[in-house]
């Protein structure tokens, strides 16, 4: 869902006669914390695949590690435009994957809607590390992964009220920080 946000957000950005170059003028920091934030994430999904056995063992704590790293990176950003949207969702996204054993949920349901019931086995096998399905046990299952856009949408997708807020915190994070600084 974020890479469609940042795809409507640069079309809009332009119809709208702005500068994606005028992004150059944000004054963005620790940017690094952000890059080894999700580094981590995708870290844990592609090695519990491999099996390594340290991943598969401490990825709860690599995987609240990586959100300590963006939160951090958010404090460091917070002034900057849409930032406070993207804190709500991270912290939102974050809360309902430490109550629940560091995973996010995923609704099956939502998976058969857009057309990916095959992840329902890679989620039932427990390989991956990141998410888990929504079950009775799940806490907090309004944060989870539950809302969808379906077909005939080109990419289907499933998506978390945190995921809605740092959407809109992109959106507001491209559109205002194109701006040209005299206006």
């Amino acid at each position: 869902m974020l890479l469609d946000v940042f795809i409507i957000s640069v079309i809009v950005t332009l119809l709208a006669g702005r500068k994606l170059t005028n992004l150059k003028n944000l004054d963005f920091k620790w940017v690094e914390l952000f890059i080894l934030g999700f580094l981590i994430q995708i870290l844990i999904v592609w090695l519990s695949f491999k099996d390594v056995t340290f991943v598969v063992k401490y990825h709860i704590y690599l995987h609240i590690f990586s959100f300590i790293l963006l939160f951090i990176g958010i404090w460091k950003n917070i002034n900057l435009p849409g930032f406070k949207w993207i804190a709500v969702g991270i912290f939102l996204n974050f809360l309902v994957i430490f109550i629940n054993n560091g995973q996010m949920p995923v609704s099956p349901t939502g998976l058969e809607k857009v057309g990916l019931s095959s992840y329902k086995e890679v989620l039932e096998s427990g390989k991956y590390l990141t998410h888990t399905l929504i079950s009775t046990h799940t806490r907090l299952p309004l944060l989870a992964d539950r809302f969808y856009i379906p077909p005939p949408y080109p990419r289907p997708t499933l998506f978390s009220i945190g995921d809605i807020f740092i959407g809109i915190g992109l959106f507001i994070l491209i559109f205002s920080g194109s701006k040209a600084k005299e206006e």
